[in-house]
């Protein structure tokens, strides 16, 4: 996540996608930003709420993750409770993977 940031706060710093890999000085190779829409958003998260802000945009994510499971599930099925059980077993897996120790824990 720090990495992210870091890059992020690159991007803002010089206002365009870097070419040049910035945070090695032995190697000068180019670099394909791929990720940086999501390092933009974590950047201005960071800079509006802090580091609780990166709780809330996860949790806001695996919603986001949740309601279109859901809303896959329903247009392929038809049949709400048929999507709702299978968005609910999808959710524990994703969160499961996510935080595997806390989830179960006893």
């Amino acid at each position: 996540m720090w990495w992210h940031l870091s890059v992020a706060i690159g991007f803002c710093d010089i206002g365009k996608c870097p070419t040049l890999y910035p945070f090695t000085y032995s190697v000068r190779s180019t670099v394909v930003a791929y990720s940086w829409g999501f390092e933009l958003i974590l950047s201005r998260v960071y800079a509006w709420f802090g580091l609780s802000g990166f709780a809330f945009f996860g949790v806001l994510l695996s919603l986001l993750v949740s309601v279109a499971l859901f809303a896959t599930c329903y247009a392929l099925s038809g049949r709400f409770w048929r999507s709702w059980f299978l968005t609910l077993f999808g959710s524990l897996a994703y969160i499961y993977s996510i935080f595997p120790v806390q989830c179960f824990s006893v």
